[in-house]
């Protein structure tokens, strides 16, 4: 081991007198493993587990793309797990989640959040807090203040693209022309705030900005500057796929249909809402390769298997798995992580019913990938 000087360690002890939080840190050589998983089993994959806790997210997309739905089950599982190590509650070794609880913000600049949602999505209103606000300065005093609190655990910020400050919306329209580079400025002193307020260790805060994509010339413009791409650890885009509908036929049987150009079911005439595919482009992200397009599903209304904005991905975890070695043919029947099943399909049948049962495979899963 080798001896430091006394003028080294002299440095850091002066510089973090005057500026608290910058003490020079030897690394430790192991990987950040705290995710939390966005509910969506192909884009945690790619991701090592789901997004990077206590770093900032940036979702963007056209309107209604789930950008929002996206967050707030990140915010329920979020709320599911230990605020510190970010295990399942029930499986969390650390104990710290029942005496830290954590709240989830939510910052309305749209004012479009529909209250029924998060309830829908299964979270405890308990533990969420919402504010509407259309002044950009409040909303980043609110972002930029409820990081600091040991109370908030998980912020989103809904969205970037309509930040307009108390001076602009009094101003006229010709007097507004100005508007998107105040945007921009007042979006760059957000980020670096927000990245030099962030504890890393004790009290964790992920942070979700939304975004709105808007066409451009050469191609989609993310309004408010660069510097929110630059400062966040993943930028996801998501885009509506092709809908698929349920239809009821005169003879009383149900087809899939699906929706025309011009957005009506090309079947008539009871139309009922079945599920979403929605497209998604990681541009960036720290533990993953750039660029990366996929697809998946999102059920549109609550059924006997599944609940609101649930993925439809319960056959790819079980390939997933059977192509990781961990589902294994056993004898006249299959056996996963001590689990026995009849049949592979018996094991999505434990999965639905018993999160425990599940998180252990999905675990299991992105370990073998990703160590």
């Amino acid at each position: 081991m080798i001896t430091l000087s006394p003028a080294f360690l002299k440095v850091s002890q002066e510089i973090e007198k005057q500026y608290p939080g910058s003490s020079l840190k030897q690394i430790s050589g192991i990987r950040d493993k705290r995710r939390i998983p966005t509910g969506i089993f192909i884009v945690d994959r790619l991701l090592g587990g789901g997004i990077l806790a206590n770093r900032i997210a940036l979702f963007s997309g056209h309107k209604a793309s789930f950008k929002t739905t996206l967050a707030l089950k990140c915010a329920k599982n979020f709320l599911d797990r230990c605020g510190i190590c970010f295990e399942l509650k029930e499986l969390c070794e650390c104990h710290t989640s029942i005496e830290k609880p954590r709240i989830v913000a939510f910052i309305d600049i749209e004012r479009t959040l529909d209250q029924s949602l998060p309830t829908r999505l299964g979270i405890d209103p308990e533990y969420f807090y919402y504010t509407e606000t259309p002044y950009a300065e409040a909303a980043c005093e609110y972002l930029e203040k409820l990081a600091k609190t040991p109370d908030v655990g998980f912020l989103i910020f809904d969205s970037v693209g309509l930040l307009a400050s108390k001076n602009e919306i009094g101003k006229s329209f010709v007097q507004n022309i100005g508007g998107m580079r105040e945007r921009s400025r007042l979006v760059a002193r957000l980020i670096r705030a927000l990245i030099a307020n962030t504890d890393s260790s004790s009290t964790p805060r992920t942070i979700i900005l939304l975004n709105h994509l808007l066409p451009g010339e050469h191609g989609d413009i993310r309004p408010g500057g660069e510097t929110q791409e630059y400062g966040s650890s993943l930028v996801l885009k998501l885009w509506k796929g092709k809908r698929t509908k349920l239809v009821i036929g005169k003879d009383g049987q149900f087809s899939e249909s699906s929706y025309g150009d011009d957005g009506f079911a090309k079947k008539e005439p009871k139309v009922e809402p079945l599920k979403q595919p929605v497209g998604f482009l990681i541009e960036h992200s720290r533990y993953c390769a750039d660029n990366i397009t996929g697809e998946f599903e999102l059920f549109l209304e609550s059924g006997e298997d599944f609940h609101f904005a649930d993925s439809n991905d319960w056959r790819t975890i079980m390939l997933h798995a059977q192509k990781a070695g961990l589902l294994e043919k056993n004898g006249s029947g299959w056996h996963m992580l001590g689990h026995e099943y009849r049949l592979r399909e018996d094991a999505i049948v434990q999965w639905k019913t018993d999160k425990v049962v599940f998180e252990q495979a999905r675990k299991a899963i992105i370990q073998h990938y990703y160590e």
